[in-house]
This record gives structure tokens, sequence and C-alpha cells, in this order.
């Protein structure tokens, strides 16, 4: 009976080390995921501010466009007004220029307002790619504010 007893002691001696040894693989199996998981979770913290940052980058160019669009339409207008008012004073060139600054006017004010339109756009396109909410506009352009 002691060879019996012997013997089975080593089975279950061996048992328990064979779960041991599995248990140690599974434990570091989890260890791997776990650390793979905290990789993971750095990439995508890192996705993340890189897309705050280009938000935050696009936001202040489209403002810096707009804002230095209307000042150069400012400037032009003004420069012009100069121009076509001299024009307009002579009495030869009055009824001419004034014609022509009134298809000049219009079309200064439709290309200054495309290249803020179209600012507005690819600022647009860039918050939908990032996946941003893109804010709604109100019909004559301007962006709605939500308080």
């Amino acid at each position: 009976m002691d060879w019996f007893l012997l013997l089975a002691l080593l089975t279950v001696n061996g048992l328990l080390i064979a779960t041991l040894v599995q248990q140690d693989r599974q434990r570091l199996q989890l260890v791997d995921v776990l650390r793979r998981a905290r990789a993971l979770v750095e990439q995508i913290r890192d996705a993340e501010l890189r897309k705050t940052e280009l938000v935050e980058k696009q936001a202040l160019a489209e403002k810096a466009i707009d804002s230095g669009s209307i000042g150069v339409e400012t400037v032009h207008k003004a420069i012009a007004s100069i121009t076509f008012s001299i024009l307009e004073s002579i009495p030869a060139t009055r009824a001419t220029s004034s014609v022509v600054r009134e298809v000049h006017d219009a079309s200064a004010a439709n290309s200054y307002e495309a290249v803020r339109k179209l600012n507005r756009e690819v600022g647009k396109l860039i918050k939908e790619v990032v996946g941003t909410p893109v804010r709604p506009e109100s019909r004559d352009g301007k962006i709605e504010k939500k308080d």
C-alpha cells in the first residue's frame, strides 16, 4: 500500500505542478495582454492629442484667413474708392467709371466672400475628417452661436 500511496502522491504532485505551470503561462499571457492594452491606450491618447492640436490649429488658421481677408478687402475697397472717385471727378470718364466701379465692387466682394466661404468649407472638411462636430450655419453663412 505504501507504493500505491507514494504513486498517488506523485501523481497529485505532478498534477499540481502541471496546473501551476499552466497558471504561470496564463499569468504571463495576461501580463502581455495588459502591456499591449496599455500601449494601445497610450497610442489612443497620443492620437487624441494630435487630433485636438490639429483642430485647434485649423480653427486658428480659419480665423486668421477670415480676418485677414476682411482686412485685405477693406484696404482694397479704400484704394479702389480713391481711384474711382478721381475718375468720377473727371467729366469725360465719369459715366464709364461709375459702371466699372459697380462691376469692380461686386466682383471684389464676391471674390473675398468666395475666399471666406472656401475657408469655412475647408474647416468643416477638416473637422469631419478628425471627427469633430461641425456647428450649423445660419442662412447668411455666419456660424450660429449656441449658448
